[in-house]
């Protein structure tokens, strides 16, 4: 079990946010005790899929759950081009993003229009505005120390974006943070530009492993995910508590 004191949500939130991460060795009581030393205004407990034990201790302190988390990953060579978008092909481009894009994206990600499937858009007591808030701060720090983002066009027009960067702890293997729809492209069934766009951050920092984490609120991307071939390697709940 890590008891992470989320220092980096103060700039968020403006109080502390502490973080629990269970592992499935952790007894139900030894997560007891540490939930009932947690002074956090608003704290996080995230227990593996399957530890039914621990989501009801973590329950049973008045925690509530909001979502699972899904991971998932792909080898590159193994990643499918459905057959019902190769009619866009010859119309399709992925290329590194210029200043102004990157700046056009990242006021799309800190308007909170994206995330009405985030568990902080969701919560009541938050709102999708201090979600989008959140992201581009984790975004532009994201950037600033190495990650990549790149756009999809579709006849030359942006259409979406994606943003990756290197996994830490696994060599090969690169995470995509966040993707988006340019807001005048949603809607109209080019989602699956995405998948193209963290492919391609993939691709250009050197990976051989595209992963990722999507919630159970956001179904969309992750069938999204599993028709071009991607698999899921394990899921977490997540819970969470006001004080």
């Amino acid at each position: 079990m890590r008891i992470v004191d989320a220092i980096w949500e103060q700039r968020n939130f403006g109080f502390n946010v502490t973080e629990v991460v269970c592992s499935e060795h952790d007894s139900a009581e030894e997560l007891s005790d540490a939930l009932k030393s947690i002074e956090a205004p608003y704290s996080v407990v995230i227990v593996p899929a399957g530890c039914t034990q621990l989501l009801m201790c973590a329950q049973r302190s008045n925690y509530q759950f909001i979502e699972t988390s899904f991971h998932y990953e792909a080898s590159l060579n193994r990643i499918i081009f459905p057959g019902v978008f190769t009619r866009f092909m010859n119309q399709l481009s992925v290329l590194p993003a210029s200043e102004q894009l990157k700046e056009k994206a990242l006021d799309e990600i800190r308007s909170g229009a994206l995330f009405s499937t985030d568990r902080i858009a969701l919560d009541p007591v938050f709102s999708k505005e201090l979600a989008g808030k959140r992201y581009y701060n984790w975004c532009v720090d994201a950037l600033d120390a190495g990650a990549d983002m790149e756009i999809a066009f579709l006849k030359d027009e942006p259409v979406a974006f994606n943003i990756s960067q290197k996994d830490k702890n696994r060599e090969g293997v690169v995470n995509g943070l966040i993707g988006g729809m340019y807001s005048e492209s949603i809607n109209k069934g080019l989602g699956f530009l995405l998948v193209q766009c963290e492919m391609e951050c993939c691709r250009k920092l050197g990976g051989r492993i595209c992963a990722g984490t999507t919630s159970s609120n956001n179904m969309q991307s992750l069938r999204l995910h599993m028709h071009f071939g991607f698999d899921i390697t394990g899921s977490d709940y997540v819970l969470i508590r006001h004080k």
